[in-house]
């Protein structure tokens, strides 16, 4: 028996050794498909789409990586015509795509450009010990990473190096292990004048690694890929999503893989940040100065015109991917964010409403999922959480006003999108559609299947007694008003 367990470890090794990929080192974005290769990585075309082009590009990347080396660059090629994964057609259609030639004689210059093809993710040379501690990219990691990234041409240009500012912005988190806003002076190209700094990007380096950045990269790929903030055609009728700018990874002094996302900065400022601000007006406004009661005023027409706008852009996005059924909407939608609370959502002061952290899309757009998700989480965050840092109204606010001024035209602008046609005119179905998707959401059955959305540091009876005093209030009277608009 020890023999035979011998025999076997050995030969584990071996093969691990013999193998020409260094097991889950590299993940490829072949045509839209997103996922490490791995020594049991299939190349047959139905695992890429059904494309025997994909098929090629993954037998090439395949038997060329290992790692960052190349160890079989001279025979990949050959090696994938005996396997059937590719063929004389398809290396010419992929010559023209790479902009390389594949030259039989001397076939690594092509197998080079395929690797740059495919690669998912830019790579960052060796991080020193200054540039990272304990696997933590430091200061000066971020900016030898963005100065790298622009030189390459993979980012904009900055005027002059020292043009750059790098601000640490939190400490690690259960989603960050470091975070950092890159900003750049006006003094490079105005020496004389008062500084300015304009704001460029945010460095997140992501502790979830290669799992996080691939489900960017899908996103990267999908038809949300449309409504990316950095996009200057974007239909502004839809929430923009910050999508990342590019993903990287680096080696830290030991060898481990840590990956980072360069994302742009969302304009505006947290929805958390101005239910806050109205939630203190409100406090002060009750018993303060006449001043304190104007100001009150002005955060009540801010807020509902924020709500309003976020009501209206979140529904253009989930009515747009909502599937049917027999006709009527099912309420599950591949645009469901599944992530929507106020520290999640910027808004402008035009009405721009912006995502930022936008990985939890992936999971819609795999399946469609309930625009509960996201309405609950809207709801409960601002409304009813316990965390301190996550509480908007944090008491200042009674119930039945929160709901008049903030929940209300949140809901409205909700519904009436759903309840109109593109031409304007109204959608009794549609209307009746979304009123018991609301409804159906917001109740005891809608809910328990999301438990971690709704109850935890919540409540059971304080959610369920609010559903049924405000929100299905709520409801009841947009129900009525809506109806007498279009009788």
């Amino acid at each position: 028996m020890k023999k035979f367990l011998f025999s076997l470890v050995l030969c584990c090794m071996l093969t691990l050794i013999a193998h020409p990929f260094n097991s889950s080192k590299t993940t490829v974005n072949i045509n839209g498909i997103v996922r490490p290769l791995t020594r049991s990585t299939s190349c047959k075309p139905r695992y890429w789409g059904n494309l025997q082009k994909n098929a090629c590009y993954c037998c090439i990347s395949k038997r060329s990586l290992a790692g960052s080396d190349f160890k079989y660059k001279g025979t990949a090629v050959s090696h994938c015509l005996k396997k059937g994964h590719c063929s004389r057609d398809i290396l010419e259609e992929m010559s023209a795509v790479i902009n390389r030639k594949y030259v039989e004689d001397d076939a690594s210059a092509f197998v080079a450009a395929v690797i740059q093809h495919v690669r998912a993710f830019v790579v960052v040379s060796k991080f020193d010990q200054t540039e990272e501690k304990k696997g933590i990219m430091t200061e000066a990691g971020a900016r030898r990473a963005i100065l790298d990234l622009q030189k390459r041409g993979l980012l904009p240009p900055d005027k002059k190096t020292n043009c750059l500012s790098v601000t640490p912005l939190a400490q690690k988190s259960s989603q960050v292990l470091s975070l950092f806003a890159v900003s750049e002076s006006s003094k490079c190209q105005y020496p004389t004048a008062p500084e300015t700094m304009t704001g460029l990007y945010i460095v997140k380096q992501l502790k979830r690694g290669v799992r996080e950045a691939s489900r960017l990269q899908m996103i990267r790929e999908s038809p949300l890929n449309q409504f990316a903030l950095s996009d200057p055609n974007r239909d502004p009728n839809f929430p923009a999503i910050a999508l990342d700018h590019l993903s990287f990874y680096f080696k830290t002094s030991k060898g481990k893989q840590q990956y980072v996302s360069v994302l742009p900065l969302a304009p505006g400022q947290s929805i958390f940040q101005y239910l806050k601000s109205y939630a203190l007006a409100f406090k002060k406004g009750k018993t303060g100065t006449i001043q304190e009661k104007v100001a009150l005023n002005s955060q009540e027409n801010q807020i509902r015109k924020v709500m309003t706008s976020l009501g209206t852009k979140m529904a253009r996005l989930h009515k747009r991917y909502m599937t049917r059924r027999n006709g009527h909407l099912t309420g599950k939608s591949f645009g469901t964010y599944g992530d929507f609370h106020g520290n999640n959502v910027f808004s402008t002061n035009d009405g721009d409403i912006v995502i930022i952290d936008p990985e939890s899309f992936v999971y819609a757009l795999k399946k469609a999922r309930p625009v509960g998700k996201d309405l609950t989480r809207v709801y409960t965050f601002s409304t009813l959480r316990n965390a301190s840092h996550q509480n908007q109204r944090a008491g200042n606010v009674d119930m039945t006003t929160w709901h008049t001024t903030v929940i209300k035209p949140l809901f409205k602008a909700y519904i009436k999108t759903f309840s109109y046609n593109g031409n304007g005119t109204f959608n009794k179905e549609d209307f009746e559609d979304i009123l018991r998707i609301l409804r159906n959401n917001f109740s005891l059955r809608g809910t328990g299947n999301d438990l971690s959305g709704v109850f935890i540091n919540t409540g059971f009876i304080k959610t369920m007694w609010a559903y049924r005093k405000h929100v299905r209030r709520i409801i009841n009277e947009l129900e009525r008003e809506i109806k007498a608009e279009n009788p």
